[in-house]
């Protein structure tokens, strides 16, 4: 079960990333901070890659302290944009 949680909580970032969901407000060090519109809320998101944290305001990640949909998608936006450089 869990597995196919984690497979849906991916599918969903690919879909938040595809159809522009994802906005990339400032960057600061090794901080990103993002803004993400969810399916009923706008959540914020941080990726501090220098001490390996993220956060999300959702109430997934608030109750289980667990990568969200909205995590994985700034990921995945982090990702991508490291492609093209």
């Amino acid at each position: 079960m869990e597995a196919s949680s984690k497979r849906e909580r991916l599918k969903k970032a690919e879909r938040l990333l595809k159809f522009g969901k994802v906005r990339l407000d400032m960057k600061s060090g090794g901080r990103f901070y993002f803004t993400v519109k969810g399916e009923h809320e706008i959540h914020d998101v941080i990726i501090d890659l220098e001490n390996k944290r993220s956060s999300c305001t959702c109430m997934f990640w608030t109750m289980k302290q667990e990568k969200c949909s909205h995590i994985l998608a700034c990921e995945l936006y982090l990702k991508k944009m490291k492609k093209k450089t």
